[in-house]
């Protein structure tokens, strides 16, 4: 009987570090040692947004503008994952927001204690009405 509880004992601590482990390697940092970086640094980041987004055509009928503002997952890897829309303006321009958002390269991932973790990152990206004249 002594032997059950001791095995059953053990199973359980195995499992509940086992589990405090995986909640540890998966936590998303708000704050890191070294802040995560687009290649090319933050100014790269607004340029690649620049050339790639596109004002949405249907956006454009009911001249919908401002500022969508975006969050997401900088992964260990420096890929994109989990990106939010935290500030919408129109459906269009918050899809169009994440879809560029979506197929940026790799970023250079944050470091905490010498390690790369995965870190959230949060970015605005302006939507004005294309004028003609």
């Amino acid at each position: 009987m002594k032997k059950t509880l001791l095995t059953l004992f053990i199973t359980l601590v195995a499992f509940t570090v086992n589990a405090q482990s995986d909640t540890t390697a998966n936590k998303i940092y708000l704050a890191t040692d070294k802040a995560p970086e687009f290649p090319g640094g933050t100014g790269a980041f607004a340029t690649f947004i620049a050339k790639n987004v596109h004002y949405p055509a249907a956006s454009g009928f009911k001249r919908n503008q401002g500022r969508v503002i975006v969050t997401f997952v900088i992964e260990k890897d420096g890929s994109i994952t989990n990106g939010k829309i935290i500030r919408p303006v129109a459906k269009e321009l918050d899809a169009e927001a994440l879809r560029v958002v979506g197929i940026s390269p790799k970023w250079s991932p944050g470091i905490v204690n010498g390690e790369p973790v995965r870190a959230q990152f949060t970015y605005p990206i302006n939507f004005v009405y294309p004028m003609k004249f």
